[in-house]
């Protein structure tokens, strides 16, 4: 880190985070567990360090988010809500913090290479309580796991980092990958939400065999 000016790069473990389920199929437990550390976690390390780079007058901090934190997927709710949280939280921050010539950055890449959707565990109410989730659940797994071949390598991330760094202005968001500027664009462009909405009803009829009539 140089003299005059100081990095904070907040990077959270998904995969201890990461549960495969809906609202109805993780526990309390396993939510709160994902919103202890993607976003509380951030919340700890922000407590620790704002008192002293205010006093400094100069930082960049960087949120390591995701494209989940601006476009919701069914059957990662706990996940995805984690991300909203931390999204909403640094959209905040970037105006809070201004006045110290603080600038934040959020970094929302699309599925990245990594162990997580094999090592992440399914939520541990799906057999119990939730039956009619549980092809779907199983199916929605498979395909990221599939997915998780073609997916980003982390060091397309770092080079976005390298990139806000070395910005003498750098933006609030910066989505990685083609698919996560795709969403972007989409998300942003339409306050009414209605194009998300037929997005992921389109997804849903394409990808999965659910069957709403089941309950």
């Amino acid at each position: 880190m140089g003299q005059k000016q100081k990095h904070i790069i907040c990077k959270n473990f998904i995969n201890y985070v990461l549960v495969f389920g809906t609202c109805e199929t993780c526990t309390i437990e396993e939510q709160q567990m994902s919103m202890n550390v993607n976003y509380f976690g951030s919340i700890r390390v922000l407590q620790a360090v704002l008192p002293h780079i205010r006093r400094r007058r100069s930082c960049q901090l960087i949120q390591i988010s995701s494209v989940e934190g601006y476009e919701a997927f069914p059957h990662w709710e706990t996940y995805v809500s984690t991300k909203f949280a931390l999204e909403g939280l640094t959209e905040s921050l970037a105006s809070q913090l201004a006045p110290w010539n603080i600038r934040v950055s959020l970094v929302s890449p699309g599925n990245v290479k990594t162990e997580a959707p094999i090592r992440a565990p399914i939520g541990s109410r799906s057999l119990k309580d939730t039956p009619v989730y549980q092809r779907y659940i199983m199916q929605a797994r498979q395909q990221r796991i599939e997915a998780n071949e073609q997916a980003l390598l982390p060091i397309e991330v770092v080079k976005v980092i390298e990139e806000i760094l070395n910005s003498p202005h750098p933006h609030l968001r910066y989505p990685v990958g083609d698919f996560a500027k795709k969403r972007a664009e989409d998300r942003f462009r339409d306050p009414s939400g209605d194009s998300y909405v037929a997005f992921k009803n389109q997804l849903l009829a394409s990808t999965y065999s659910f069957n709403p009539s089941e309950t």
